[in-house]
């Protein structure tokens, strides 16, 4: 009598509800210790949107910056498609 009460709470309760989108920031640092050293500073951040509850799109950008001696060096990542949830 309880497992069958268990299973219809279960089926009448709610899940928890999909967001309508997801932002999120990060810091990172890179060592490059091939060749010249190199230390960059940086960050990313995702953004995704939730087309509905098991279909969303999102993006990464980020963002790195190093300043060896003689010039500075300024790198940019991107990373896009579909997520299925």
């Amino acid at each position: 009598m309880a497992a069958l009460v268990f299973f219809l709470f279960v089926q009448l309760s709610p899940a928890q509800a999909t967001p309508v989108a997801d932002i999120a920031l990060g810091y990172s640092g890179i060592d490059v210790v091939k060749g010249p050293s190199l230390t960059a500073n940086g960050g990313s951040g995702p953004v995704g949107f939730n087309v509905n509850d098991w279909l969303g799109i999102v993006g990464d950008f980020g963002v790195y910056h190093a300043s060896p001696s003689g010039g500075a060096v300024t790198a940019e990542t991107y990373t896009f498609g579909p997520r299925l949830s």
